[in-house]
């Protein structure tokens, strides 16, 4: 009886000074994703959307363009420390794309169970504005 008392008490005591931290990543490192990778980690909640900014108009007209914004999405699916990597014309839609990209809402896919973070870059595409 004596012995069970004491593994009893051995193994309580063990695990109260266990770190549970140590075997359980609570907050991954992120990793560099490519887009056609992205899906195994998070899946985007809408393909297209179209949103009006303070900005329409504000610039006269403007050429079709792209800008590719390179953005960190977070362990909740949201978008964070975005920044512009390539833009054509050089400047013309840069806050478009940036204003895009922080409308975007991630979920975690079925494979990603402990919601890596990514970095990622997506590329926007602008109509031409006459």
């Amino acid at each position: 009886m004596k012995k069970i008392t004491y593994l009893l008490i051995t193994f309580f005591l063990a695990g109260c000074s266990t770190n549970p931290s140590t075997y359980v990543n609570t907050s991954p490192e992120p990793i560099e994703v490519s887009v056609d990778v992205l899906p195994q980690y998070w899946k985007v909640d809408f393909e297209t959307f179209s949103f009006s900014s303070e900005y329409d108009g504000e610039f006269g007209p403007r050429p079709a363009g792209h800008v590719k914004i390179r953005y960190l999405i977070d362990s909740n699916g949201n978008p964070t420390h975005l920044s512009v990597v390539e833009s054509h014309p050089a400047g013309v839609w840069n806050d478009q794309g940036l204003l895009a990209a922080e409308q975007l809402k991630y979920s975690p896919s079925k494979k990603n169970k402990t919601n890596t973070p990514v970095y990622v870059t997506t590329e926007f595409h602008f109509k031409e504005i006459k």
